[in-house]
């Protein structure tokens, strides 16, 4: 049966690798994106309320355009991370040039959205957490006025708004990255609505908040008041409105610098330590040996089993078994992409520049093409794991200088 699981999880991964070759290359952002504000008197109508004094400010409302219907685009949930943002899109005509001029929003790609939702998606696509959006029973005004006034008269009443959507299943998500704009320098009542319903303790929560001039007020504070048992991540990503649209290289800086899938690789090895044991002998693995590598390229004695060839018909990427006695070791090396998919016993993977991760079974390990690593048994366990290529174009296999045995043994 473990087996058969196994297989099934194989065949998936090596029908997503082979979809990930050709031209079909994901867009990166457009830093093109354009921003267009009005410049007479009254700023865009955008996502952010400021606070001048005791006076409100109506230099800017709420944009997003969003594309997550109904308050779900939820996956599987196996990053750990989710992708919380509150939007209220803002009815603007984007076809000529003065209908545009008069809210502040960002044109990707010929599609219109606003702040906060461009900056969900960046990181989105950064990180890949599932993405929720905050969505409300009551609509608010699309027009810029009305929605100013309905925002202020909603913190004059302390009000929470009743949502239309909900999380399903919380406990599937350890980091929570929360998306906002500053209204009236507060969170929009939504969001206490929000966090209300919610208890994050023992989650991290990472706010990002897209502003009108008032940065992020004491929204900050405010979360950590409501969610007092979640772990508030303080290096929080604030940015102007006059700055989204050419901040895609901030907000994918700044997601990778929260290391989440390090962080998903420790929660899934905590998660799956009853998983961690030692496989004394090849034959408490779920596959056959294979064939001995006669290779100068390895430490120790390391076992192959093609599984799947090399395909012209059905396009199915070259797919083998490896298994390593303990103690064996690849040497570092590089070539095209490659999934790891750990089936049985412990072992180490490493990127040159970065901290070994310790693998167990049920792990999956993607290996960017070009890429120094290695990867082998621990010193007490035999360690198996089915490695998928993924096709690529002017991509080589190089071999390089074995782990030394002083560097491997640290690792133990």
């Amino acid at each position: 049966m473990k087996k058969a699981a196994v297989l099934l999880m194989c065949m998936a991964l090596a029908s997503a690798a082979a979809g990930c070759s050709g031209s079909g290359e994901r867009n990166t952002p457009n830093a093109a994106a354009v921003q267009a504000q009005m410049t007479e008197g009254r700023e865009s109508a955008g996502d952010e309320l400021t606070v001048s004094g005791n006076s409100r400010d109506a230099e800017t409302a709420l944009q997003n355009t969003d594309r997550v219907q109904n308050g779900k685009d939820l996956a599987s949930g196996e990053s750990g991370v989710l992708i919380v943002y509150f939007s209220v899109p803002e009815d603007v005509d984007i076809s000529g040039v003065d209908a545009v001029a008069g809210a502040s929003i960002v044109v990707r790609d010929g599609e219109k959205m606003g702040n906060t939702e461009y900056v969900a998606e960046l990181i989105r696509e950064t990180t890949g957490g599932d993405m929720f959006r905050i969505e409300t029973v009551d609509s608010y005004p699309l027009d810029h006025d009305p929605l100013v006034d309905q925002a202020a008269d909603e913190q004059d009443e302390d009000a929470r708004p009743q949502l239309a959507s909900h999380i399903e299943n919380l406990d599937q998500y350890e980091t929570i990255l929360l998306g906002y704009p500053n209204w009236w320098g507060d969170l929009p009542m939504p969001l206490y609505s929000f966090l209300e319903e919610y208890d994050f303790g023992g989650k991290t929560v990472i706010p990002f908040v897209t502003h009108g001039g008032s940065g992020a007020s004491g929204t900050i504070d405010t979360i950590s008041e409501l969610e007092p048992e979640a772990q508030i991540y303080e290096d929080a990503l604030v940015i102007s409105r006059n700055d989204v649209a050419d901040s895609a290289k901030t907000v994918t800086d700044w997601a990778k610098g929260l290391a989440l899938q390090e962080r998903s690789q420790e929660a899934l090895l905590q998660e799956t330590a009853v998983l961690e044991t030692t496989a004394a002998s090849s034959a408490e693995l779920p596959f056959p040996l294979g064939q001995k590598i006669e290779s100068d390229s390895f430490t120790g004695n390391a076992y192959i089993e093609m599984m799947i060839a090399n395909d012209e018909t059905y396009h199915f990427p070259q797919t083998n078994h490896l298994t390593f006695e303990p103690g064996a070791r690849s040497s570092w090396h590089s070539h095209g992409g490659m999934v790891l998919l750990i089936t049985g016993g412990k072992g180490f993977y490493q990127e040159e520049g970065k901290q070994p991760i310790s693998l167990v079974p049920g792990m999956i390990i993607t290996i960017p093409a070009e890429v120094k690593h290695w990867h082998g048994a621990k010193a007490d366990s035999w360690f198996s794991h089915i490695a998928v290529e993924v096709p690529g174009e002017n991509t080589s296999n190089e071999w390089c200088e074995p782990v030394d045995e002083e560097t491997y043994r640290k690792l133990v």
